[in-house]
């Protein structure tokens, strides 16, 4: 009786090893990766938020961790099933020039992936030139966002900027902050893609260039407009898909469009498409079921691949984007897509 009570407790001891042997092997972890650069800039020091995408089968967790003059904190994620991305908004704490490590991790293995991001402040512009672009001109304030207004310049007049906080400069000239957005730097000379426009495709580019992964706060609306508006489309700042919609189609600075998509959800510059898209245009789509405009974006580079964007709310830097046939929101609304094509 002893001999098979012993027997019996060694086949279970057997099998239980057997089974949290299978269990460990049988944890698949493939195609981890970040779709994103390694280097965030910033305008100096303080806290700010970044997007941050991830994805990749077998993580269960993630984390981030300090390092040179950068304090990291998670402070959401949005978690997609594989393969779809994830994204993780990460407030950061800066100090100086530095950098941080994200960190993807296993219940069964640990530690799966680390990658470092360095952190670099951009310098300040010392007695620079801005003149006003936006049509409406711009307000003068005693601090930068909530600040009380002291004046409001017009469009066309210049101001001398000492000292840059994120999107707002000092000027000695009324001891006060304005808002950049709605100005250029007085020596920059617009480019354009007709004769008769001002619009500056290549400062729109490079804005978005500079923020799909910063300012998280901004909705994809927002983006779009600040980016319009630092290449000399007069628009202001727009929060809304809608009211962004509404403006633009009234804008003589823009053609509106309704484009082409294929059947794979991708946008390209043949057919009927042709001659209508461009880099640094605004996109809009709109959503037959919902009734409403969703998402807003901007075109990137246009291959034959597909129309690559920029945008925010699931941030992309110039990617091909293969989403524009059906609405996400309401689980499969068909979409029309309006592109503004600038002049």
């Amino acid at each position: 009786m002893k001999k098979r009570l012993a027997s019996l407790m060694l086949a279970m001891a057997l099998m239980l090893a057997g089974n949290a042997g299978v269990t460990a092997s049988a944890v698949e972890i493939r195609d981890l990766k970040m779709d994103c650069p390694s280097t965030i800039v910033v305008d100096k020091t303080g806290v700010f938020q970044v997007d941050l995408p991830f994805s990749g089968l077998g993580i269960d967790s993630i984390t981030v961790a300090a390092g040179k003059n950068v304090t990291p904190k998670i402070v959401n994620a949005n978690w997609q099933a594989f393969p779809k991305t994830c994204t993780a908004r990460v407030q950061i704490s800066v100090s100086g020039n530095g950098n941080f490590d994200f960190i993807m991790r296993s219940n069964v293995k640990g530690e799966i992936f680390r990658r470092k991001f360095d952190v670099k402040m951009q310098s300040s512009s010392s007695g620079t030139t801005y003149i006003v672009s936006h049509a409406k001109g711009v307000n003068v304030r005693t601090a930068p966002v909530n600040g009380k207004i002291k004046k409001t310049l017009s469009k066309g007049q210049k101001f001398t900027v000492t000292t840059i906080n994120k999107n707002w400069g000092y000027s000695p000239d009324y001891s006060a902050w304005i808002c950049l957005d709605y100005c250029q730097k007085a020596n920059t000379s617009s480019s354009s893609t007709s004769s008769n426009s001002k619009v500056n495709t290549g400062k729109i580019i490079e804005f978005a260039q500079k923020y799909a992964y910063l300012n998280a706060k901004w909705l994809c609306a927002e983006f779009v407009s600040r980016a319009l508006a630092a290449g000399n489309v007069n628009v202001g700042i727009i929060k809304g898909c809608g009211t962004l919609y509404r403006t633009l189609e009234k804008s003589s600075q823009c053609t509106k469009y309704e484009l082409t998509v294929n059947k794979n959800g991708r946008i390209y510059p043949t057919g009927s498409n042709k001659g209508k898209i461009a880099p640094g245009d605004a996109l809009v789509i709109y959503c037959q079921r919902c009734k409403m405009y969703q998402h807003a974006l901007l075109a990137g580079d246009v291959t034959n691949d597909g129309v690559r964007v920029y945008a925010h709310n699931h941030p992309h830097r110039n990617d091909i984007y293969s989403s524009f046939q059906y609405c996400s929101d309401c689980g499969g609304g068909h979409n029309t897509v309006y592109v503004f094509h600038l002049k």
